[in-house]
């Protein structure tokens, strides 16, 4: 089965811009056949108040307090980032960093225990999660130049150099859509399907018009002859297992299509082309 990937979204105006890329997100992972975690922490009442007996970063003493978490929605947040391969962020750029009630979902998801473990207090973390790619989508109303100028963009530093270490130093993407207050009806409609491509690129497998043409005309020697499958896509969570290569070849990995039609995986390595694979019928 496909790995999830956990969708969070940290706005608090319904029908903000931040709720359609969210919803772009989401349905974009639902097409590929990717099981999706979302969440929207305003609306379902996510308390982000770290406790007095949770303010601990290391120690088997706190890991056994935070295993016994009472809160069922925190302790469901927990359980569903262990099980991910896959985090997608959406929130506004605040004053350099993410809204509150984000920034307590940090502190209260990403404990010891379920994110890492630390041997000692100012020891480098040992990853426990399977997290192999972070999508990070901001909107922000400060200009390139001035965010990278004047504030040295702080939020890039969150999520990649102070966050991706505790999440397993995962492929990280983060787009920043800026400036968001002045932009039209136009510009929001390509920054959504810039989301879009984004999702796919690092998500999920796209069929080409090429090989559905090809495997269409029977001719699936054409399709399957000469492709190669990128060896660190053997293990990719996002790959479905249980499907079949063509003809001529063996992966332990394919993508399931419930079409039947050939399909190829966007990997991001331009010095392996990508093998078409099908599902068995």
């Amino acid at each position: 089965m496909t790995a999830p990937v956990v969708v969070l979204l940290a706005h608090p105006r319904p029908g903000s811009f931040n709720h359609a890329l969210a919803d772009r997100v989401v349905a974009a992972l639902e097409r590929a056949g990717v099981p999706v975690r979302f969440h929207d922490l305003y609306a379902e009442g996510f308390d982000p108040v770290l406790t007095a007996d949770e303010a601990y970063t290391s120690g088997t003493r706190a890991e056994d307090f935070l295993a016994a978490e009472p809160d069922p929605l925190v302790r469901r947040h927990r359980e569903e980032l262990r099980d991910a391969a896959g985090l997608v962020a959406i929130h506004p750029n605040w004053w350099g960093k993410p809204p509150a009630i984000l920034s307590g979902w940090l502190d209260r998801i990403l404990v010891p225990g379920v994110a890492y473990r630390l041997s000692s207090a100012g020891g480098a973390p040992e990853s426990l999660l399977s997290l192999r790619r972070l999508l990070v989508v901001n909107t922000s109303d400060t200009t390139e130049e001035r965010e990278r100028t004047l504030f040295g963009d702080p939020l890039d530093a969150i999520w990649r150099r102070c966050l991706a270490p505790y999440l397993g130093e995962p492929e990280v993407r983060r787009l920043v859509l800026r400036v968001v207050a002045d932009a039209g009806a136009e510009t929001r409609a390509a920054w959504l399907d810039e989301v879009d491509a984004e999702v796919a690129r690092l998500f999920w497998p796209v069929t080409t018009p090429g090989l559905l043409a090809a495997w269409s005309a029977g001719r699936r020697g054409d399709v399957m002859k000469g492709s190669f499958m990128s060896p660190d896509a053997m293990n990719d969570p996002f790959i479905s297992s249980g499907d079949a290569v063509g003809d001529s070849g063996f992966a332990p990995t394919g993508v399931a299509n419930t079409s039947g039609s050939p399909v190829c995986w966007p990997f991001r390595s331009p010095s392996w082309p990508l093998r078409a694979i099908r599902r068995h019928t």
